[in-house]
């Protein structure tokens, strides 16, 4: 039986670098197949509902955005550092979300789960889409690290064959519409 291998993005993409992790998933997905015992996915900035998928994972690699630290450097924590505090007060900018739900697994199941963060210090968290130069610059490093780790853990992977440019929606142009702009009004306007 393969372990279950669950590579997550974290992130808010409307709030510059704290999207590290979904374009981290964005770029693996469009340069990497992966067999189907893996997951790579873009969960966003997930709450409680992160149980759902790390639930019947064996291996979880968070890749999300760090606070307090050096802009544009790479960090890894493995589970004991992330289990023991050793991290620092705020560790990534989904920390109470990850660390409860790995925490409700393990307890649940019975076991320790296999797992690793991986970030990338961010210089900015305001609202906006785009990284900044510091993170823009690490999203390959961060990418090879997360390959490294499954790796390690005897995950393999290839690449594309044709490998696409890595599929950012959120920045994407939108043509603004109102589904209202052909429409009377619901009702006449007063003093009509």
């Amino acid at each position: 039986m393969s372990r279950r291998v669950l590579v997550a993005g974290l992130g808010n993409v409307l709030m510059s670098d704290d999207a590290i992790g979904p374009y981290c998933i964005a770029y693996l997905l469009a340069n990497y197949e992966f067999p189907p015992e893996v997951e790579v996915v873009d969960l966003g900035a997930p709450g409680l509902d992160l149980l759902l998928h790390i639930a019947s994972a064996d291996v979880v690699i968070a890749v999300d955005a760090i606070r307090d630290v050096e802009p544009g450097t790479l960090h890894a924590f493995d589970r004991a550092s992330l289990g023991n505090g050793s991290h620092g007060p705020r560790l990534d900018t989904h920390a109470p979300a990850l660390d409860d739900a790995i925490a409700f697994v393990e307890l649940v199941r019975g076991v320790q789960l296999d797992v690793v963060l991986i970030g990338v210090g961010g210089a900015s968290f305001e609202h906006g889409t785009g990284l900044s130069c510091d993170a823009h610059r690490q999203l390959g490093a961060l990418a090879e690290r997360v390959l490294r780790e499954l790796a390690v853990r005897g995950v393999g992977w290839r690449d594309r064959e044709r490998p696409g440019a890595a599929d950012a929606w959120w920045e994407r142009p939108s043509v603004p519409t109102s589904i209202f702009s052909d429409r009377r009004p619901l009702r006449d306007p007063p003093g009509s």
